[in-house]
């Protein structure tokens, strides 16, 4: 009978199997755990925070049957998503299941956000950006880069930030970025030149690579004027639009999510007005 092993340095040719290889290698190889079915410990808690809210907790005269149910749903589902009983995508299929059959939602209420088309455009966009992770081109455009300008090691962080920005168009995702193409790359590069975080070596070229890569992904993200990717002319702030009833609710809404976009100073007037010749006025 044919026997499997795991992918292992150890099982590499002599000529390979130098210290040096298998450290260059043991970074390289991530192994894929397979699924081992549902977790019934924190399936069994994450339904039961449901029930007693459903049915254990009085509900407040001011709330509908159907809002205190859609909350007792919406806290299970919150709770498996903290607590991992299944799949994220298999645990909140699920919970929208549930409350169809409770007809907690409608149908169609419940499934209007999969005809968003903005929604779909973020789909994709992940799509795209597990292709370049899988398939590697990420890794080679970045390495061609690396290639041309890596005879230093300003000119290696150069070749990163000029690689990052070919990328970004495709990735949008800063942090798909520097978790599936960079950080690997980096860390293969420090380990090729010896530099290791927990033996004094850090500093001959990894702490030097991973602050560059720090300073290009986030040096502009806190700033107000800087637009994310989901900040587009098409997203949706507020689900419900404005009327002449519901100001304080969609108010209130609206300055959540401005706040949590770092953008309500423009409308408060805490963020002044670039002046004409500044950089940021365009």
């Amino acid at each position: 009978m044919a026997t499997t092993t795991t992918p292992s340095v150890d099982n590499l040719p002599t000529s390979t199997s130098t210290p040096r290889s298998k450290k260059i290698l043991n970074s390289l190889y991530v192994p894929h755990p397979s699924w081992k079915g549902a977790k019934l410990l924190p399936m069994f808690i994450s339904i039961f925070i449901g029930l007693i809210v459903r049915f254990a907790i009085p509900k407040p005269h001011d709330v509908s049957k159907q809002g205190w149910q859609l909350l007792a749903i919406f806290l299970t589902t919150i709770a498996g998503l903290v607590l991992s009983p299944l799949p994220v995508g298999a645990w909140a299929l699920i919970c929208l299941t549930i409350a169809v059959i409770t007809r907690t939602l409608t149908f169609a209420a419940a499934f209007t956000a999969f005809t968003n088309e903005v929604i779909w455009l973020i789909v994709i966009s992940f799509f795209f950006s597990r292709g370049f992770v899988k398939t590697g081109l990420g890794d080679r455009i970045a390495m061609y880069f690396v290639r041309w300008l890596g005879k230093s090691t300003l000119g290696l962080s150069y070749g990163l930030v000029l690689s990052e920005a070919a990328i970004s168009p495709a990735m949008p995702s800063t942090t798909a970025r520097a978790g599936g193409v960079f950080l690997p790359i980096i860390k293969s590069l420090a380990l090729g030149a010896d530099s290791l975080p927990d033996d004094g070596t850090s500093r001959k070229i990894g702490a030097f690579l991973i602050q560059s890569q720090f300073q290009d992904n986030g040096v502009n993200s806190d700033n107000p004027l800087f637009l994310h990717s989901s900040d587009h002319s098409s997203l949706v702030l507020v689900s419900d639009p404005l009327t002449e009833k519901n100001y304080n609710c969609w108010s209130r809404a609206m300055t959540i999510a401005l706040e949590g976009r770092d953008k309500y100073g423009f409308v408060n007037g805490e963020i002044p007005k670039p002046a004409a010749d500044d950089v940021n006025y365009k």
